[in-house]
């Protein structure tokens, strides 16, 4: 077994190796060494975080988002991810089971951090794989990626538990703020972490938001990121449950597919039982990709093909995880829904 894992281990590094070097990036050799130790990373581990590289990272893909339109326009094959909230070893079963970038391309919805244990890594993870791989990562805003929200519900706490300094926080925050909004796929598939919105009327109102920006009380991005389908309206009301934004129902759906000649809406957000959820008649599927996230729910992914033929992925819970870092995250079975 220790044979069988050196090995593993060595031909991660050489895999990594060659691909860092096509990206001809400056001083890549630094992010090639956190990503083999990202990726090697077993459950029960401490990874030693450094402060000065991550606030390096936080700078550097803070660039590489800059250049993108705040809505992105990609094309197909696509895998995408719901809710990760900082569980790590999660992140490392998505992409030992579908598969590592840059041979897999990823769309992930936002909401990385916030009520996990390793929302360090997971950003780490996340943005040294879009500055060495940009376009095969592609990372859009949730609404945890705000000061207001990340600072009360656990990624501030990690921050000062784990030694980091307050200006390291305010330092991603500005990362949080360059993220993108929302993504159109082959023309027909819009995604956000939310959802729509009744202030939406034409697309160029998405691209035409100037990044860095921070996320206002209401409004379209307020919506783009915290809205809700929900059986209990046609169209649109006020989201009371979260006393923000929107809620919006089938036929606001419907609408809104025939009026940008949409498909399909992806969206995240909510943590929904099997891990994903269909809605308006399947023209809206909810993702979310966090196991265990409130009990024994499932976590899930959704793969694109080029002929637009969606495959789920559905990442079982654990019955009783002794913590979220259990060996049982990498090692349990998935099942594959159509």
């Amino acid at each position: 077994l220790l044979v069988c894992n050196f090995l593993i281990a060595v031909k991660v590094r050489i895999a990594i190796r060659k691909e860092v070097m096509e990206t001809n990036l400056e001083n890549a050799a630094k992010y090639e060494q956190l990503l083999i130790r990202l990726r090697e990373f077993s459950a029960g581990n401490t990874l030693p975080m450094e402060e000065p590289l991550l606030t390096d990272i936080f700078k550097n893909v803070s660039k590489i988002l800059l250049k993108e339109e705040s809505l992105l326009e990609l094309e197909l094959p696509l895998v995408i991810c719901g809710d990760i909230h900082g569980n790590f070893c999660q992140l490392l079963r998505i992409f030992n089971r579908i598969g590592w970038p840059p041979k897999v391309r990823y769309l992930f919805l936002g909401d990385y951090i916030d009520r996990g244990y390793r929302n360090l890594e997971v950003i780490a993870l996340l943005f040294t794989l879009k500055i060495l791989y940009p376009e095969a990562v592609f990372l859009l805003r949730g609404n945890h990626e705000a000061s207001p929200v990340n600072r009360n519900y656990g990624f501030k706490q990690e921050v000062r538990n784990r030694g980091f300094s307050t200006l390291f926080w305010l330092t991603a925050q500005i990362t949080f703020n360059c993220l993108p909004l929302a993504a159109v796929i082959a023309s027909k598939i819009f995604c956000a972490h939310g959802g729509i919105s009744p202030f939406l009327k034409d697309f160029d109102q998405i691209r035409n938001f100037q990044r860095p920006l921070n996320v206002p009380s209401d409004g379209l991005i307020a919506d783009l990121l915290w809205a809700d389908p929900s059986d209990d309206t046609e169209n649109f009301a006020l989201n009371e449950i979260r006393n923000t934004s929107v809620m919006y129902g089938k036929n606001a759906v419907m609408q809104f597919c025939k009026d940008f000649s949409i498909d399909l809406i992806i969206r995240a957000h909510e943590c929904v039982e099997e891990g994903f959820a269909y809605f308006a008649d399947g023209k809206l599927i909810t993702i979310f990709s966090c196991p265990n996230y409130n009990g024994n729910n499932n976590g899930a992914a959704l793969t694109i093909d080029e002929e637009c033929k969606i495959e789920i992925t559905a990442f079982c819970s654990i019955s009783s995880p002794s913590n979220v870092e259990d060996e049982e995250y990498l090692n349990a079975e998935d099942e594959k829904k159509h």
